[in-house]
């Protein structure tokens, strides 16, 4: 949702409605819960290892320009 936001010109109605939510509030509280990860450069547990979240953004930004 946050990439969603980040890349296309799409409104947190149309957002939350493309990943099933009834609400957009829901979209809000992702996009808020990224940023403050961001300020406190949180380091995530992913299956590939943990990193920060400056790098698993990157990843998945990496992985969507290649489909």
């Amino acid at each position: 949702m946050y990439l969603a936001r980040k890349h296309t010109h799409a409104g947190l109605a149309e957002i939350s409605e493309h990943f099933g939510l009834k609400s957009h509030s829901v979209v809000v509280a992702a996009q808020k819960k990224i940023s403050t990860w961001r300020d406190q450069q949180a380091l995530l547990n992913l299956s590939a290892g943990a990193c920060d979240v400056e790098e698993a953004l990157r990843r998945v930004e990496s992985a969507l320009r290649v489909v």
